[in-house]
């Protein structure tokens, strides 16, 4: 089944105590499509299908054909429901979901099967985790009155915070773009965060640059890493992969040409 299918369910159902105290007061997750188009140009959006959670629903995010809910008892991936925890948010990366839960941090949960799903690792973030991004090997998250974390996720298994952004009032939700974030900050409206101000920065890895990298993650991959705050459009130009090093030695000598030599013919 897929959300295309709209025809989900509950397949399993297991507890994890959480600190994190109920807030909202949603309590189904809803799907709404199907725009009609009626002659005054205005459309008609129809309910679709309604699934009771019997909890509070917080967010919702789409990845290909799954939905992961966020509510106020767990996890819900529909097609399969699995109750976790007290979820405010969710972002997902790869196989990978990031699940905010209060007082007890950022949940870090394998979704590689959606009927089995478990918890990789949470961080414990100093504050009270409501709202979560991700871009690339980073994770934000919006941790109320504790202001901005910055969380190095590029080993799901073992994250790290690289730092925090302090903000006037309740980090409540973030989304990134680029290299700024940006924060509703409770009484204090939209905060705009620099990011090139963390310790990340760009990174070369074959040839390609890629941006908002840290430094472990970078030399990880083999690349070399340019520094916090460098950017790709700022940094020296990536050296081009040269494919003529078949031992990727750095080198091109008579050993790369006799690999060439030895496997000289048809390629199979």
């Amino acid at each position: 089944m897929s959300v295309n299918d709209l025809q989900w369910k509950k397949t399993m159902r297991f507890s994890i105590n959480s600190c994190a105290h109920a807030a909202l007061a949603l309590s189904f997750a809803t799907i709404i499509g199907g725009l009609a188009r009626p002659a005054s140009g205005q459309c008609d959006p129809t309910i679709l299908s309604s699934f009771d959670l019997a909890g509070v629903s917080n967010s919702v995010i789409i990845v290909d054909t799954v939905a992961y809910v966020a509510y106020g008892e767990g996890l819900a991936v529909f097609d399969a429901v699995d109750t976790l925890l007290y979820a405010y948010d969710v972002a997902i990366s790869g196989t990978v979901a990031y699940v905010t839960d209060g007082y007890s941090g950022l949940r870090v949960i394998d979704v590689s099967n959606p009927g089995v799903m478990f918890i990789l690792v949470t961080v414990d973030t100093p504050g009270f985790a409501h709202g979560v991004a991700i871009s690339g090997t980073v994770a934000y998250v919006a941790d109320g009155f504790s202001g901005l974390q910055v969380i190095d996720v590029s080993n799901s298994a073992d994250p790290v915070i690289l730092g925090t952004v302090d903000t006037p009032d309740q980090a409540r939700g973030v989304a990134v773009s680029g290299n700024e974030a940006y924060v509703a900050d409770g009484t204090s409206g939209l905060q705009v965060i620099d990011l090139l101000r963390c310790n990340i920065g760009a990174c070369c890895v074959d040839g390609m640059c890629f941006d908002l990298m840290t430094e472990v993650n970078c030399l990880t991959m083999g690349g070399t890493y340019f520094g916090g705050g460098s950017t790709c459009d700022t940094s020296p130009a990536c050296a081009p992969a040269c494919p003529a090093d078949i031992t990727g030695d750095t080198n091109v000598n008579v050993t790369d040409l006799l690999l060439l030599l030895g496997a000289w013919g048809v390629c199979p």
